[in-house]
């Protein structure tokens, strides 16, 4: 059996390490390894394995984020949502990146994040998941019968999404909406968004978003100045909401967003997903 010496195991293991091209130090482990990672193949999609960063277990429960086939991310917000946004469901801070970002995909299991629901007064709401939303994916269906006109009232979800120092001069939130109603009396389903600072709860302004085919006897078709009709994108029911209707060059870093349905008799159903926000128009 061959026996070495300390100095000569010390220079077999040098020669070894130079055949190998091993690194000479943590940096160039470091730099060996990113060069690997840049080495991937660009492929310009959403990674899978990205998750929200609300940083709780909903953002666990909700999954990893969804990467559909179709139409890109680019098309959504006419050509200024970016694939690579960072999303969460629970804030972004698109002023420092001065691009759309997603606010909510609506992953499977993400009504729950959602607040408010059915007083259960009339009418009766129900809320589901529904795999029938932007690009076949999961989306929140609501479905709105009311029985009488002597007791009637409001029922919506809501959710509060933190996007930083913005104006609502150029900002828009654009998302994916269906709308059907009876066209009875008092009955409507629309989309309410208040905007919010940082710290407080009093709304800096507000405004309401409907389709004609969603609202029949309702104030929305009578108060312009505070219900707006949802503007078209070449994306088949996607909507742009203007926020400059909750009041001109306000300040705002939060917004609040309702999902409302409401009929005194009747009924009207309506689908809600992926809502982006746009910090400019």
């Amino acid at each position: 059996m061959l026996h070495l010496d300390r100095r000569s195991l010390l220079v077999c293991a040098l020669l070894a390490c130079t055949l190998a091209a091993c690194p000479s130090s943590d940096k160039d482990r470091q730099d060996a390894r990113a060069s690997r990672i840049d080495a991937r193949p660009a492929t310009g999609r959403v990674d899978a394995g990205v998750r929200s960063d609300r940083g709780s277990s909903a953002a666990d429960a909700a999954g990893p984020m969804r990467v559909d086939g179709g139409p890109s991310l680019d098309a959504l917000a006419d050509g200024r949502l970016r694939a690579d946004g960072r999303a969460g469901d629970r804030g972004v801070d698109a002023s420092t990146t001065g691009r759309c970002e997603v606010l909510d995909e609506v992953a499977p299991g993400s009504l729950t994040s959602w607040s408010g629901g059915d007083s259960g007064h009339n009418p009766v709401v129900t809320w589901t998941e529904q795999p029938t939303g932007y690009q076949g994916s999961t989306a929140i269906s609501a479905t709105c019968v009311g029985t009488t006109t002597s007791y009637c009232e409001s029922e919506n979800l809501y959710k509060d999404f933190v996007v930083g120092p913005q104006n609502s001069s150029t900002a828009v939130l654009q998302l994916y909406f269906k709308a059907t109603s009876s066209k009875s009396y008092y009955n409507a389903t629309f989309v309410y968004v208040s905007l919010l600072g940082a710290e407080s709860e009093t709304a800096l302004g507000s405004a309401g978003y409907y389709l004609e085919e969603g609202v029949g006897e309702h104030p929305a078709k009578t108060t312009p100045a505070t219900y707006h009709l949802m503007e078209p994108t070449p994306t088949a029911d996607v909507y742009r909401l203007p926020l400059s209707h909750a009041g001109a060059a306000v300040s705002f870093s939060k917004l609040r967003v309702y999902f409302f349905s409401y009929a005194c008799e009747g009924q009207n159903t309506s689908v809600l997903d992926h809502l982006v926000f746009c910090p400019t128009s």
